[in-house]
């Protein structure tokens, strides 16, 4: 039985992102090995942890990373939901 459950997906509308959490049923602890060692971590009962997260990015957002990144667009286009975008790009050659 799981010792956590799902949290709502959430929306911060003033950083543009969805997000979704969990919280913890029971205490948890979680032990990493390393060539160094080991490393415990320990969540309480009722503590959260963040597992998702997606920036909602418009348009202009997208072709703006696009060019940020190193790439030289053709073409763009947006489908008239605004719900994808579809960009024909070639990496910049310096």
């Amino acid at each position: 039985m799981p010792s956590f459950e799902f949290l709502p997906v959430m929306y911060d509308e003033e950083r543009r992102q969805r997000y979704e959490r969990i919280v913890f049923t029971a205490a948890l602890t979680v032990e990493f090995e390393f060539d160094q060692g080991r490393r415990s971590v320990h969540y309480s009962k009722g503590e959260s942890v963040l597992v998702w997260r997606s920036w909602q990015q418009t348009f202009k957002d997208v072709t703006q990373q696009l060019d940020r990144n190193g790439f030289h667009m053709l073409n763009a286009s947006q489908t008239t939901e605004k719900d994808y975008v579809l960009t024909v790009s070639c990496v910049t050659m310096d």
